[in-house]
């Protein structure tokens, strides 16, 4: 970033929200094949059976591949709901295709699972804005995942989907920040510290 040496929260998603809307369609293209196989790399390393994720919408890093795979290989998927007081509540993804919620994002349809539900999975997966080495996770300012975070253990492994360019040295950290695990993004898969950290 060069805005300044200590951007705020506000400058980080201009920035950000600048280098997404200059991505091309062949950039986002060669990003979502990258990130897909990163995120099924992270999902077989994890032996995980059950994921929580989320729909991307077209600004995000594309999830849509993984999800697709996910199904496929018989793993549990569960996806998340907005509700009216900027709560998350989270369905279980059967496949059939998903429709309008709030906020742009699609969901699946059936019943809503809880607010903990993903506690019940093996990884969590989360859209951010950016995120730093320290796991520290900026989203868009909304605070859904921050009331869900809230919720779940400290040992359920949180990983944050990005674009390579928002990985960025150090965002700043108010209070009610939870950290993350890590984070995959085209390049690749790490990890932070703990959520506990």
């Amino acid at each position: 970033m060069q805005a300044s040496a200590h951007p705020t929260k506000a400058e980080i998603r201009a920035f950000v929200r600048r280098g997404r809307a200059a991505m091309t369609a062949a950039d986002r293209m060669i990003a979502t094949k990258q990130l897909t196989r990163r995120l099924i790399s992270l999902v077989e390393r994890s032996a995980a059976t059950s994921v929580a994720c989320y729909s991307a919408v077209p600004d995000e890093p594309d999830t849509g591949p993984f999800i697709d795979w996910a199904l496929t290989q018989g793993l549990e998927v569960l996806l998340p709901v907005s509700l009216p007081d900027a709560q998350l509540d989270w369905v279980r993804h059967e496949g059939a295709p998903l429709v309008p919620g709030r906020h742009g994002i699609t969901v699946p349809t059936g019943e809503l699972l809880g607010g903990d539900a993903p506690a019940r999975t093996d990884v969590l997966l989360v859209p951010a804005c950016a995120v730093d080495s320290c796991g520290t996770r900026l989203g868009w300012g909304m605070g859904y995942y921050d009331r869900c975070l809230v919720q779940l253990p400290a040992t359920l492994p949180v990983y944050a989907v990005v674009f390579d360019a928002d990985r960025l040295p150090q965002i700043p950290r108010d209070p009610h920040d939870i950290a993350v695990t890590g984070a995959v993004s085209p390049g690749a898969v790490t990890t932070s510290l703990s959520r506990t950290g």
